[in-house]
């Protein structure tokens, strides 16, 4: 109630108009749904190909031929993370996708020792090491003497030297790409503690999630794992073995990533419109469930009424969290990534790229990247230019994918027999680099199949 307050006497119409103030840009919401049909053509072909796989696998009584993929079939509470069904929908069952949790307890990792290489890495592109009271102050393992919310978080105790990461760290591959994740948040906030306490923040607040997050894309690359040795020679001594564990690991990306992005993206689309009064409160649920439907292609499991409140079985919901950066920094991480792996000369494709003891990568990182925003007294996200400048899809233009793919895939809408090509830019270079492989075994046939 006085924080809505607030937000009128502070000049804004609503708290969804002060959300978006973060960005310093005209009109973000236009500005996203731009970037969202860019994307679409992309989603649409990876939701056609699982929608097929989980057709396969569950029958045409539970998954229709067209349209939308109901929710609880797609291994997530929110259905906006589709990893754990890759056991269902892998390209190339027949080889698993590089995981590296069992080799991890083959060898004794602890939490500790996984943060400890995570920090090694952010000392190999010549950044600060954590301070030693991170190692004394932080709860990286679960207590046994009390209960505690395991949100993993990253902390700056606002006083120049003192940085905590609060999270219950289980010996997982997963976990081991959060560390690294975690600690980019501690390395932004060490970039900038000699500033102002104003100017102590990144440019934006999907800035700071995609600093964190670009690192991951090295950390979680084969290469990188076969040098801690996690994965064994083995994985890689036949080609052909390699480029289909490849393209299965690029997948498990694109399921995780690209499946991502509708969703964050409406959670918050819902939230402005609440805000605004577009959506009253009769219409919470079903109104949610539209833009589901239209963005995510997704549907609930059994019918629901305005006696259930589903948007709010997301933490951000209740908690009142902006979430609108997770889908900014998703598609930031990926052109920061393209420029970090040039900086270190990387030859092949971007998605084998590692930046791990790149002094030129680490410059480019916290030099130019970060204190561009951080270290000066920034008006706007990047100097002079907006900070969704980074969107423009020019920064990545070596060459464009073609998708025969209905738009009207989503809703289910019998697509017209003239089906048209849509262009696109690949952002989401990472993904991108295996997805057009992928055409070759018949997804883009699968996914055109299924239309009609």
């Amino acid at each position: 109630m006085f924080g809505c307050l607030g937000v009128l006497w502070a000049g804004y119409t609503d708290a969804g108009e002060y959300w978006r103030s973060k960005y310093e840009v005209e009109d973000l919401e236009q500005d996203l749904e731009g970037l969202w049909e860019q994307l679409k053509p992309l989603y649409v072909l990876l939701h056609s190909f699982v929608r097929s796989k989980l057709r396969q696998h569950y029958g045409e009584n539970i998954v229709p031929l067209n349209g939308p993929i109901p929710a609880h079939l797609l291994g997530n509470m929110w259905a906006q993370d589709w990893s754990a069904i890759l056991d269902i929908a892998l390209p190339y069952p027949q080889h698993s996708p590089y995981n590296i949790t069992s080799q991890m307890l083959r060898q004794g990792y602890t939490p500790t020792k996984m943060f400890r290489l995570a920090d090694n890495f952010y000392r190999s592109l010549g950044l600060d090491p954590v301070p030693r009271s991170f190692w004394r102050d932080s709860m990286l393992d679960r207590p046994r003497d009390r209960d505690v919310v395991c949100h993993a978080s990253a902390w700056d105790m606002c006083n120049g030297r003192d940085y905590r990461v609060k999270m219950c760290t289980d010996i997982t591959m997963e976990d081991f790409i959060k560390a690294h994740h975690e600690l980019g948040h501690i390395q932004y906030d060490m970039l900038y503690r000699n500033q102002p306490f104003l100017f102590r923040d990144g440019a934006n607040p999907g800035f700071h999630e995609a600093v964190g997050d670009v690192i991951t894309l090295s950390a979680a690359t084969p290469r990188h794992m076969r040098a801690l040795g996690l994965l064994p020679d083995a994985a890689f001594a036949d080609e052909a073995h390699r480029v289909e564990t490849d393209l299965n690991h690029l997948f498990g990306v694109a399921v995780s990533k690209v499946a991502f992005l509708p969703f964050a993206f409406v959670l918050d689309k819902w939230r402005w419109r609440v805000f605004r009064g577009d959506i009253t409160p009769d219409a919470y649920n079903a109104e949610w469930w539209r833009l589901r439907m239209e963005y995510s292609g997704v549907a609930p499991p059994v019918q629901r009424t305005e006696r259930d409140f589903d948007p709010g079985a997301k933490y951000h919901v209740p908690a009142n969290t902006p979430y609108i950066r997770y889908m900014v920094s998703f598609v930031l991480q990926f052109q920061l990534h393209e420029e970090l792996c040039r900086a270190a000369q990387h030859e092949g494709p971007l998605h084998t790229c590692s930046i791990y003891g790149s002094q030129q990568a680490g410059e480019l990182l916290s030099v130019r990247i970060l204190c561009i925003p951080a270290c000066d007294a920034r008006r706007s996200g990047f100097s002079s230019s907006s900070s969704l400048e980074l969107f423009d899809s020019s920064s990545v233009n070596e060459k464009y994918v073609q998708y025969a793919v209905p738009m009207d895939a989503l809703s289910g809408t019998r697509p017209s027999s003239n089906s048209s090509k849509h262009l696109y830019k690949p952002l989401l270079q990472v993904t991108i680099q295996g997805l057009p492989g992928l055409r070759h075994f018949d997804l883009r046939q699968l996914a055109l199949t299924n239309e009609r």
